[in-house]
């Protein structure tokens, strides 16, 4: 009966993993190629690359609604009023030159 008595402790440890989802994409296949070729040659992925793609544009949504800071990059924001020029045209040529897209 001393034995029926003795109690055993036992050590459970929680691991938290993120889990990924798959999607699935419709791309140029020249593209899909170009964008392998760029992954390959900084050490990533396409995924990680799409997934931080992501995290830019919704933290820019975000963004949007908080208050600038006070550096003098930000406070210059917004400064020249050029109605002819097309922001998301400037800004989608600049990344597809950062990328080599």
């Amino acid at each position: 009966m001393g034995e029926f008595l003795k109690l055993r402790w036992i050590r459970i440890n929680f691991i938290f993993v993120r889990m990924n989802t798959k999607l699935t994409l419709s791309v140029d296949q020249d593209l899909i190629q170009q964008a392998k070729e760029y992954a390959k040659s900084k050490g990533t992925s396409i995924s990680k690359m799409v997934e931080e793609y992501f995290l830019v544009v919704t933290s820019e949504k975000n963004s949007a609604t908080k208050p600038y800071s006070d550096s003098p990059v930000d406070k210059l924001l917004g400064i020249v009023n050029e109605p002819d020029l097309d922001y998301d045209q400037i800004r989608f040529e600049a990344l597809k030159k950062k990328y080599n897209l």
